[in-house]
């Protein structure tokens, strides 16, 4: 056992594979292991013998909760979505631990915000962050999918926890800016482009956007101070609709969800 933890610590999958599998013949009732052998298969990109050995964890109910989210993110990644969300509520109904749940959760976001189903995915988002509130990359996507719905306040609101949470994530700062800039606030969207292109000079959408956002002012800014406070988000709005209502066109944002590392493996997402 410990040399096939080993091996997938490793990346060496096929020996991870073998390791594990040997293990299996040993005491098949192990459905963690069955699980990691799925890991290693499907990191091999040998699906069909990944998802045998995902259903036989399945089976046992200790593991199925587990089993059954990876069922749903291997549909989920061949495109099979009805049947993704179909074995993600199925593993939702074995008692998942927080950690499942988030991924559940997680996921489910993922597969609604794809089909553009915007205030579905919003909901799950949500009772993911209701588990992990610290998880940043979480509030950015939910913040795209209130922008989706219009709802600007609150987009800037996720967007802001964000950076305060990842104070060193361009994609936070970067959509900070561009929520701004959509509700007329330009001088402070400007602050946080350049404020992207200062931690991270090769962020093209960036340029692009701090290109549009100057274009409707001669105010040179300079980069803003990590420590400044940004006001609240409520504030922000009722400051926009005080201004001159102005037309400001953005570059198309390119906002694709950034996929988490594996899961598994235990690697920071």
């Amino acid at each position: 056992m410990a040399a096939a933890n080993r091996a997938r610590d490793e990346r060496r999958w096929p020996a991870a594979s073998l390791l594990f599998r040997a293990t299996l013949l040993l005491d098949p009732s192990r459905g963690d292991i069955w699980i990691q052998h799925g890991h290693a298969e499907t990191l091999r990109f040998r699906h069909e013998c990944a998802r045998r050995s995902y259903a036989r964890a399945a089976r046992l109910r200790s593991s199925a909760a587990d089993a059954y989210l990876h069922l749903g993110k291997l549909a989920l990644a061949e495109g099979a979505t009805r049947t993704a969300a179909r074995f993600l509520r199925l593993a939702s109904r074995y008692s998942p631990t927080e950690e499942v749940l988030f991924g559940i959760n997680s996921v489910l976001g993922d597969l609604y915000r794809d089909q553009h189903a915007w205030v579905l995915a919003a909901s799950y988002y949500e009772k993911a962050l209701d588990g992990a509130p610290g998880k940043a990359h979480l509030r950015i996507q939910l913040g795209h999918m209130y922008r989706m719905q219009g709802l600007a306040c609150a987009a800037l609101r996720q967007y802001r926890i964000a950076v305060q949470q990842a104070p060193h994530c361009s994609d936070a700062t970067f959509h900070l800016g561009v929520a701004l800039a959509e509700i007329g606030l330009r001088h402070l969207a400007i602050k946080q482009f350049r404020k992207v292109l200062h931690d991270a000079p090769e962020h093209q959408q960036a340029k692009v956007a701090l290109d549009a956002a100057c274009g409707f002012t001669e105010r040179a800014w300079t980069v803003p101070s990590t420590t400044e406070r940004l006001p609240e988000p409520l504030a922000l709005c009722d400051a926009a609709r005080a201004t001159k209502p102005s037309i400001v066109v953005l570059p198309s944002i390119e906002w694709g969800y950034r996929v988490q590392r594996p899961q598994h493996l235990g690697l920071p997402p």
